[in-house]
């Protein structure tokens, strides 16, 4: 997160500690293997793996029996390398599949468990906040299952993605929400009365000023704000629409709310 001010302290994340968690709310898995999915996956392995080994081996034995070994071995080695690397790669997924089928979330009454690529524990006051959005692609013309989209911002450390394949992700983010705005907003609306910036990802915002990209707007130059399919779309007056996807945006619906409460004051 870009300069996210906060009063909170940096707490440093435990790495597996989740007893100052307190108790255990919800847990959220990684999608399981199916079966259908690895009988798929292995029928299509074999079949990446049998077809340049046996177009390898008619090579070779063509190869032999019209020029010998030289050129048996000469014509038939791409192929037999190629069914190699294709048997490793076939291997090499199955087992980051096998492996990723473990990760999960897991929330406390205090705090997130995320047994992700690392086993990261959480205290809420230790999260700085959420940015997510909901991205439903078309093909065709015809609407595609929705992708959810989410990074999670610690108040020390790089922002940590949440993968799609998390299952009820939305339930979790909401959650997540549920947790971090009412502990967050409370601080972002005291610091924006008393007119210090406040940051949030590519946005900054002031009792006076509106920033998007670093570039500064008095709030009589803005016209508009409003989310549009999954965009953040601030219309100025004289000048070109912006939009940015909401979910570069962390907490932007706090952001919302304080615009709001700018406008009303």
């Amino acid at each position: 997160m870009s300069r996210l001010e906060s009063t909170l302290p940096a707490l440093k994340p435990s790495q597996k500690d989740r007893k100052p968690l307190g108790e255990l709310v919800a847990v959220y898995h990684y999608r399981p293997i199916h079966r259908l999915w690895l009988f798929a996956y292995i029928g299509l392995s074999i079949a990446a793996v049998a077809a340049p080994l046996i177009y390898a081996t008619q090579r070779y034995i063509y190869g032999y029996a019209k020029h010998g070994e030289a050129a048996a071995l000469i014509w038939s080695r791409p192929w037999f390398i190629l069914a190699g690397f294709a048997l490793l790669t076939a291997l090499l997924l199955l087992v980051y599949r096998l492996r990723v089928a473990h990760r999960f979330i897991a929330i406390y009454k205090h705090g997130v468990f995320l047994a992700l690529s690392l086993k990261q524990s959480y205290r809420w006051e230790q999260l700085n906040g959420i940015a997510a959005e909901t991205r439903q692609d078309r093909l065709f013309g015809f609407a595609l299952k929705p992708r959810y989209l989410a990074v999670l911002f610690p108040t020390i450390g790089k922002p940590i993605r949440i993968s799609d394949a998390i299952e009820n992700l939305p339930d979790l983010l909401s959650r997540l929400k549920a947790n971090l705005y009412p502990r967050l907003m409370p601080v972002l609306k005291e610091q924006f009365l008393a007119g210090k910036w406040i940051y949030f990802g590519p946005l900054a915002i002031q009792r006076q000023y509106l920033r998007i990209h670093k570039r500064q707007y008095a709030w009589s130059q803005v016209a508009q704000i409003q989310v549009e399919r999954g965009y953040l779309v601030i219309k100025l007056r004289d000048q070109p629409m912006r939009r940015l996807a909401i979910g570069q945006i962390p907490n932007w619906e706090l952001f919302l709310q304080l615009v709001n409460m700018g406008a009303t004051a």
